[in-house]
């Protein structure tokens, strides 16, 4: 019996600068049970992928001209490489009259590497910004065991 078990422990990692904040909600656990392989021979769907809103994230800065970008990465507690996370936003949430937010709408899944880097940038106040992340390379060749990694996101303002 295989049983996969991956929770992402959100977390916020944010630069004092001007008192801005991020706040985020929402985690994701994922269990596969051996009952996914209908036959013999058949393999587990690489691809898992959670719901649209998985993780909202709420922007506040204190002045109406700062600018901001968000940075994610991952940092692995006990993770197997072949395991590839994705995220993305899906959406803009709740905007401040007058913000930006770049990319507008939905953008496309990026790569999570243990390296930060951009996801989105804005100006001014944004709330229920939402997220969905997707697990790709999941085999019945990884050992069973229960993997664990968080997502950890990096408000910066300027």
């Amino acid at each position: 019996m295989r049983n996969f078990i991956i929770p992402l422990l959100i977390l916020l990692s944010a630069f004092s600068v001007k008192s801005q904040s991020l706040n985020i909600m929402g985690s994701w656990s994922i269990s596969v049970p051996s009952s996914s392989i209908s036959e013999a021979g058949n393999d587990y769907n690489t691809t898992l992928t959670s719901s649209l809103n998985q993780t909202l994230l709420d922007i506040s800065v204190p002045i109406t001209n700062t600018s901001w970008r968000v940075d994610v990465h991952k940092q692995d507690s006990f993770w197997n490489t072949s395991l590839i996370l994705w995220v993305h936003k899906t959406g803009d949430g709740v905007a401040e009259l007058g913000s930006s937010i770049l990319p507008v709408g939905a953008t496309p899944y990026q790569q999570v590497s243990n390296l930060g880097q951009l996801f989105f940038a804005g100006t001014k106040n944004h709330v229920n910004i939402p997220i969905q992340y997707e697990i790709q390379g999941l085999s019945v060749l990884i050992p069973s065991a229960n993997y664990n990694m968080s997502v950890i996101y990096t408000l910066i303002a300027y």
